[in-house]
């Protein structure tokens, strides 16, 4: 069964899942769990669930690795590949925010760059299991897309002084942050005190 998210149900569902990340997934009065559960995982399925919906005659690979036919480069595990006639046409990496690169986001996307630059107009594998192997080829006009949940714990001066490197330096990055305001991992976040940027929701559908 197909679901159709909007963009304010995409939020709302991370908000639920942040909550449900912090209890233990078998319930006992005297468990108690300290760290959350891991949620990338849910982000990434949200927002494939949101772009399948919204896209039409392409496929979405989730956490694929994506294996170069010649073995120049490593395997890697896109977050989210958007492939269509069995080529890839996008790759998208799924941020929940920047806290642990807010120093080095510029850094990050040279090396995806680089990355990309690598691999455009190669012959390439995906393993969805050991024994099922689907051959694809990468998009001569192939994107990198970096999606940010939220803009909490980013970098101060984001737009200002690091979309501007990028921009100049990574031909093949595009960046799209989702939400401003409450942070939705917050214990006592608010909906209404997220800002959802459908703006931004809109750009990246019409890139991809």
């Amino acid at each position: 069964m197909s679901m159709k998210f909007t963009e304010v149900e995409v939020i709302e569902h991370l908000v639920k899942a942040y909550k449900e990340a912090g209890k233990p997934t078998y319930p006992h009065e005297n468990l108690y769990r300290g760290r959350n559960h891991s949620i990338s995982g849910i982000g990434e399925d949200l927002l494939g669930a949101y772009l399948i919906s919204r896209l039409e005659g392409v496929q979405i690979f989730i956490d694929q690795p994506l294996s170069m036919i010649d073995k120049s480069l490593s395997t890697r595990y896109p977050d989210l590949l958007i492939c269509e006639d069995n080529e890839i046409k996008n790759i998208l990496e799924v941020k929940m925010d920047l806290g642990y690169q807010r120093k080095d986001f510029i850094d990050y996307c040279r090396k995806k760059e680089e990355w990309i630059s690598n691999i455009v107009g190669k012959q390439c594998v995906l393993s969805r299991k050991r024994e099922d192997k689907i051959p694809m080829n990468i998009a001569d006009d192939i994107k990198f897309h970096v999606v940010i949940y939220s803009e909490n714990n980013g970098p101060k001066r984001f737009d200002e002084e690091i979309m501007p490197i990028v921009n100049e330096t990574c031909p093949h990055i595009e960046v799209y942050v989702l939400t401003s305001g409450q942070h939705p991992n917050l214990v006592n976040v608010n909906l209404e005190g997220i800002n959802i940027n459908k703006d931004e929701f809109e750009i990246l559908v019409n890139a991809l």
